[in-house]
């Protein structure tokens, strides 16, 4: 009776794993509802792709995507290059693919910002004039905006 009843433990276990969905973090830029519409095809694939695990994604805004990969509240996070260079300095992340993006009939897997001055501050030619100088974007993890 003890083996039978270790066997149902762990078949009990194993299920309850398999109903814990796989969490994916994305980054939502442009709000949560945004965000689940563009990567839901995403987690939907997944699941049916993979039996026995069920996938789920979870918006997260700038703040949120570094505490929720910090506490491990997700498996996967899908980011912007400059918010994955800092997770891998900082939490050791690690990357599994890189995302090629269509403009027109080109796939781009860059991703780039751009830094304007008034004419006049002609000391400003590199991004290591900035230093000391003020500086807006839309989010201290991104200059995207």
């Amino acid at each position: 009776m003890g083996a039978a009843l270790a066997v149902l433990v762990a078949a009990s276990a194993v299920m309850s794993a398999l109903a814990e969905p796989v969490r994916i973090g994305v980054l939502a830029k442009r709000g949560g509802e945004v965000a689940e519409a563009r990567w839901a095809p995403t987690p939907a694939y997944l699941t049916e792709a993979i039996p026995g695990r069920r996938f789920e994604v979870v918006p997260l805004d700038f703040d949120g995507i570094f505490r929720a990969a910090k506490d491990r509240e997700v498996a996967y996070i899908l980011a912007n290059p400059a918010i994955y260079v800092e997770m891998e300095a900082r939490l050791n992340a690690s990357r599994l693919a890189t995302l090629r993006n269509r403009a027109g009939d080109h796939a781009l897997t860059r991703f780039g910002g751009i830094l304007f001055t008034r004419a006049a501050r002609t000391d400003i030619r590199t991004p290591g004039d900035l230093r000391g100088c003020s500086l807006m974007a839309v989010d201290r993890h991104s200059l995207g905006g």
